[in-house]
C-alpha cells in the first residue's frame, strides 16, 4: 500500500519528494545537492539507506543536481528513460546504477506499479509519472511538473488519480514585470514547452472535474514570479464556478517544503 508522500523541496531551484509504501521508499527527482537531500531526509527521521531508488523526470539540474552525491551510495537504483540517462551520464565521469525504460512504459518496482507519460517541456525526453500500489490500484499518485501545457493524453492523470502533484510555476503578471529575466527567457517559460502558469494549472483541473483526486499539490512555484497567496485567491474563485474541484488543493511555497506531506 502507498503510505505517505513527503516533500523535501519544491521550486524552480530544486524539487524532490519521498514516496513510501509497505515495502519500499523512493525519491521522486533529486533537485537538491546530495548533502541537502541527506539533511532533509533526516527531518523525516529517514536515512539514505532507507531509500531504495530515485525516479527522475528529466535532466534539468533543479531535478537532478543530487545525483553526484547520491551515486556513491551503491544500493540506490536510478530510474530514467534512455534520453534522460544519456544526457545525465554524459555530465558524470563515474558509473551510475541506471535502470532504463522507454517513455510510455509501465513496469513494477517492488510493490509500486509505475506508468510513464510523455510531457511537453524543453528537455531531451521529459516525463510524468503515475505510481500506484500493486495491491490496491485505486491508490494512485500522479507527478506532473515541468510542462508547457496539459496535452489531451495527460487528462486521465488529473481525472483518475487520488493525489496529484501539478506544476503551477508562474503568475503571468509577475513574470511580465520581472526585471531579472530577459525577454527570451520569459518567452521560454510561457511557451508550449516551458512551464504551466497558475491559470493554466487551475484550468486543467477545472476541465477534468469531477475527478477522483482528494488532494492536489500545486508545486514547482517560481520564487520570484509567483506567490502562494495569488494561487489561494485563484483557487477560491475557481471553486465558485466549479464546486466539484478536489476538496484539498494546496500551493507549496517555493523553497524548502519540509513538513508538507500526505498520508494515504
Amino acid at each position: 500500500m502507498l503510505r505517505s508522500l513527503q516533500f523535501l523541496a519544491s521550486s524552480s531551484q530544486g524539487n524532490a519528494a519521498v514516496l513510501s509504501t509497505d515495502q519500499s521508499r523512493i525519491l521522486i527527482d533529486a533537485g537538491l545537492s546530495g548533502k541537502q537531500i541527506l539533511q532533509h531526509l533526516a527531518y523525516y527521521s529517514l536515512h539514505i539507506q532507507d531509500i531504495d531508488a530515485v525516479f527522475l523526470s528529466h535532466e534539468h539540474s533543479d531535478h537532478t543536481q543530487g545525483i553526484r552525491g547520491l551515486a556513491s551510495f551503491r544500493h540506490l537504483q536510478f530510474f530514467a528513460n534512455h534520453a534522460t540517462k544519456h544526457a545525465l551520464q554524459a555530465k558524470h565521469d563515474y558509473a551510475i546504477h541506471w535502470q532504463n525504460f522507454d517513455t510510455g512504459d509501465s513496469f513494477v518496482f517492488r510493490d509500486i506499479a509505475v506508468t510513464t507519460h510523455a510531457i511537453p517541456h524543453d528537455a531531451e525526453d521529459p516525463i510524468a509519472y503515475t505510481f500506484s500500489s500493486t495491491a490496491e490500484q485505486e491508490q494512485r499518485l500522479s507527478w506532473m511538473t515541468d510542462l508547457g501545457y496539459i496535452s489531451p493524453s495527460l487528462n486521465s492523470l488529473i481525472r483518475d488519480t487520488r493525489v496529484l502533484v501539478l506544476e503551477a510555476n508562474f503568475d503571468p503578471g509577475l513574470l511580465e514585470s520581472d526585471l531579472s529575466r530577459p525577454w527570451s527567457l520569459k518567452q521560454r517559460i510561457r511557451g508550449r514547452h516551458g512551464h504551466l502558469s497558475n491559470t493554466a494549472a487551475l484550468n486543467g483541473l477545472c476541465e477534468q472535474v469531477p475527478t477522483r483526486a482528494q488532494k492536489v499539490f500545486l508545486a514547482h512555484l517560481s520564487r520570484d514570479c509567483n506567490d502562494p497567496k495569488i494561487l489561494i485567491g485563484l483557487i477560491a474563485e475557481a471553486r465558485k464556478q466549479h464546486p466539484l474541484l478536489p476538496p484539498d488543493i494546496e500551493p507549496i511555497a517555493p523553497g524548502s517544503a519540509l513538513g508538507i506531506q500526505y498520508l494515504f
